[in-house]
């Protein structure tokens, strides 16, 4: 049966409360099944007992993710570092969790020579892309303390973790209030983290500016669901002209007649209209109705997209992996390289792979694109 804790049962036996009560001599005695029956957790304190005093001394970490629409460059995740002593926030987003080490490297080294700083403690969860090999491999080199949370402890890590909780809150905001779609998420978001400018998307070419100087309407919104796109693909293929899709319509009319009849009218038609069948080869335009410069394609990609940089970081996506495995056969195919012995006192060229994302005009990924270059 359950119960009191020995100090209580010893204020009751010493108070002669209960007759028939055993003597308890030992008060510190642990009874196993009280243990596992009313274990709690601890509680955390409200408050951390320290804070850094200078910038990077010690910098909070969290991955958010991932989220149920993907954005149109094809993130599903969004990386926070915050600084501890003067709370300022980065923002980064992810498509896959393995690119979290190559975007910190980007980061403590752009952070690093802007602030004069080194990075000296980094706090994160235990979470996989935080304590791969090859993290803490530089992390060690660098001679940068870890602080690693206890697994399912989130408030030790409370800064990022808020922070977190604090941008996906402002942003769900900011997108209910004008039935924004959701895969725009990525642009709410960096709307929560910067405040000295604003992102613009323009609803009739699709692009988007960044300006400071800005008046909103807050009574105002956009109806996406009637939104139209605003430009077209126009192939470069032979156009039928009007004339042309006049006179087919006729013949299919005329099909249903018999072969004789057809021919009455078709000779008839051609005479009432004056229309000449050989005309519609002259009438075809193949020049496209707009082209865009590489301006408007850039503003089109309004969402960051990161490249891998190394053979190792490629060959874990699919995608960069079967774009390797293609440039392999063309070099094999068009017979690239030829094998043969090393001649003596020469050096050897290397070779490395360069990763390119190809894009759409509408600033959507085509393909991904590996190169093989001495």
């Amino acid at each position: 049966m359950g119960h009191f804790n020995f100090q209580s049962l010893k204020l009751l036996q010493n108070e002669d409360m209960v007759l028939g009560l055993l003597e308890i001599k030992n008060t510190s005695e642990v009874c196993e099944g009280c243990t596992f029956g009313k274990h709690y957790r601890k509680s955390f304190p409200k408050e951390a007992k320290s804070r850094a005093t200078t910038p990077l001394e010690l910098v909070h970490t969290d991955m958010c993710g991932p989220m149920q629409t993907v954005t149109k460059a094809g993130n599903m995740y969004f990386l926070t570092f915050i600084d501890d002593c003067p709370r300022m926030c980065w923002i980064y987003f992810l498509r896959y969790k393995f690119e979290v080490f190559n975007v910190f490297k980007k980061f403590k080294s752009t952070v690093e020579l802007q602030s004069g700083y080194k990075l000296k403690k980094l706090r994160s969860d235990g979470g996989g892309e935080y304590i791969s090999n090859e993290f803490n491999r530089f992390c060690d080199e660098m001679r940068m303390e870890r602080q690693l949370t206890v697994a399912y402890s989130p408030q030790q890590n409370t800064v990022a973790e808020r922070k977190n909780r604090t941008i996906v809150e402002m942003a769900k905001s900011m997108m209910f209030e004008k039935s924004i779609p959701l895969e725009f998420w990525a642009e709410a978001v960096n709307t929560a983290i910067c405040e000295k400018g604003y992102r613009l998307y323009n609803l009739v070419t699709g692009k988007v500016i960044v300006s400071r100087d800005v008046v909103f309407n807050e009574d105002a919104s956009c109806d996406w669901n009637t939104q139209q796109e605003s430009s077209v693909s126009v192939p470069l293929t032979e156009m039928v002209s009007e004339k042309e899709e006049e006179i087919n319509d006729t013949t299919l009319m005329q099909a249903k007649n018999s072969a004789a009849n057809d021919v009455l009218l078709e000779d008839s038609e051609e005479e009432s209209t004056g229309i000449d069948h050989t005309q519609g080869a002259h009438d075809i335009d193949h020049t496209p109705l707009k082209y865009k410069s590489l301006t408007e394609v850039y503003e089109r990609c309004n969402i960051c997209i990161i490249e891998p940089e190394t053979f190792e970081e490629a060959i874990r996506d699919e995608s960069w992996k079967k774009a390797m495995e293609i440039e392999l056969e063309m070099i094999e195919k068009n017979d690239t390289w030829e094998l043969v012995k090393r001649p003596f006192e020469k050096p050897v060229v290397g070779v490395k792979w360069i990763y390119k994302v190809k894009l759409n005009l509408d600033g959507s990924v085509q393909k991904n694109k590996a190169r093989l270059v001495a």
